[in-house]
């Protein structure tokens, strides 16, 4: 990828991953980087225009897909992945002062939580509830419906019009025939 001319592009806030570096790779990604303002703004120029690339979380890339913004109507990806797989994955952590009496309590929870599998089920039902709220978003036919308006019945109230002046007609050309007759 870097020998190609793909820029990478990037939300403001990851630059301080890349420039004080000495390494070749996060230089030369630097230098092909395109600066954007949020996360979803990276997301759709990729996804919209794709002649970028973004290096995304796994967790984020399912949640786009339970919602159905990662692929399009014949459910394919709108955006390409990397043959070898998950270059970054979503984690949790905390910043603690060195030397702090909590740093061990903290590792102690985080293990019990990642044993316990907690994370897991989170994740899990985050990703459910994008499922859901996907489903429950996308129209159908029974929740499409038209307000009727007197603009929308305006023929049929000419058609009765003239159904109403042809009988008047006809009773008063009746009235007339019997009273000459």
């Amino acid at each position: 990828m870097l020998t190609s001319d793909i820029k990478f592009v990037f939300s403001e806030w990851w630059e301080i991953f890349f420039t004080d570096t000495s390494s070749s790779i996060d230089s030369a990604i630097y230098k092909n980087a395109v600066r954007c303002s949020t996360y979803k703004t990276c997301l759709n120029w990729v996804i919209h225009y794709q002649n970028f690339s973004r290096i995304l979380s796994d967790f984020i890339k399912e949640l786009w897909h339970a919602a159905g913004l990662w692929t399009d109507e014949n459910n394919r990806p709108l955006a390409c992945e990397l043959v070898y797989g998950v270059v970054e994955t979503s984690g949790i952590v905390f910043f603690v002062n060195l030397g702090s009496p909590i740093l061990e309590f903290l590792n102690n929870v985080m293990g019990h939580i990642i044993e316990g599998g907690i994370n897991i089920q989170l994740r899990d039902r985050a990703l459910y509830k994008a499922k859901l709220d996907f489903k429950f978003k996308s129209p159908t036919f029974t929740d499409t419906y038209y307000a009727i308006n007197i603009s929308h019945l305006q023929t049929a109230f000419y058609l009765l019009f003239v159904g109403y002046v042809m009988s008047v007609v006809c009773f008063v050309s009746e009235i007339v025939w019997h009273r000459y007759r």
